[in-house]
């Protein structure tokens, strides 16, 4: 009769099989060369580059209260923020007739033509209704707002030096019981850290969000010329864009000081968070 009882394993079970992992030192000798290295940016960000950051975002700031500042409120009252300077042109052949006087050579305005023209194998037809939407070449032409593409070079020129979070983040002592005040206070710094990084990521994606939503409601205008709401939805985005601009500036301008300011004024609880810690209580009061 056979027997159903389980077999007993032949390997038994070691509790201590990965206790020399870290035995020959070489996971040690990498972990401290990275330190070191990271040491060594973090020293430059902190003297240098974070200083430099923070003062370049001060200007950008107070110059913007000046009239040839792209940051200047004021240019929203003029341009393309303003719906009656929105106009989408279409490559007229140098062909006049028809054609806006105001419009450069060659160009009429869309909303004027009284028929739209598709191609195929880049000869001009009649539109055809029965063409499907995604097979026309539209030819109408919209310009872009060059005060919004100064606002998108300056934030895609924005950096936030993630060398503190790495360097902070090996300083982190070996977990015990009790003294771990410095160690709670440099957790404080890294949060401020991903904080500071995530508003500059939002930041980034600005000029990415601007340029598809331009390009949308270009197709969208082409697509559907004699609707009369064009003009307004581009204006209308393009001041959404920049006072979302302008705010993320101030927020990351804010984050930068503030990061800066509890660094300093935190620093030997970070970069020696247990000898830091003697004679301090275990809560978060004792910060600044």
């Amino acid at each position: 009769m056979p027997s159903f009882q389980a077999k007993s394993s032949t390997v038994a079970f070691d509790a201590l099989a990965m206790a020399d992992v870290f035995d020959d030192g070489s996971i040690e000798k990498a972990l401290q060369s990275t330190l070191q290295l990271a040491r060594t940016r973090a020293r430059e960000v902190l003297q240098q580059r974070l200083p430099a950051h923070l003062q370049k975002l001060d200007q950008l700031l107070l110059e913007s209260e000046k009239n040839n500042s792209p940051l200047w409120l004021g240019n929203l009252e003029r341009g393309m923020f303003q719906a009656e300077n929105v106009i989408l042109t279409s490559v007229n052949d140098g062909n006049q007739q028809g054609a806006d006087p105001d419009s450069p050579e060659g160009t009429t305005t869309v909303h004027n033509l009284g028929h739209v023209m598709i191609k195929r194998n880049g000869v001009k037809e009649a539109e055809d209704e029965d063409e499907p939407d995604d097979t026309r070449s539209w030819l109408g032409g919209l310009d872009s707002n060059e005060i919004c593409l100064d606002i998108m070079r300056i934030l895609e020129s924005m950096v936030l030096y993630m060398d503190l979070k790495r360097w902070i983040a090996l300083e982190v002592p070996k977990v015990e019981d009790g003294n771990n005040f410095g160690v709670e206070v440099q957790q404080h710094v890294l949060d401020k850290i991903s904080n500071s990084y995530r508003a500059c990521q939002r930041l980034h994606s600005v000029p990415r969000t601007h340029y598809r939503d331009r390009m949308e409601l270009g197709r969208t205008w082409n697509r559907f010329p004699n609707l009369k709401d064009h003009a307004p939805a581009i204006a209308t985005s393009d001041r959404e864009d920049f006072f979302l601009a302008l705010q993320g500036i101030k927020d990351l301008r804010d984050g930068a000081a503030e990061l800066l300011h509890t660094i300093k004024e935190n620093w030997a609880k970070i970069y020696d968070p247990k000898n830091a810690t003697a004679g301090v209580g275990t809560s978060m009061a004792g910060m600044y």
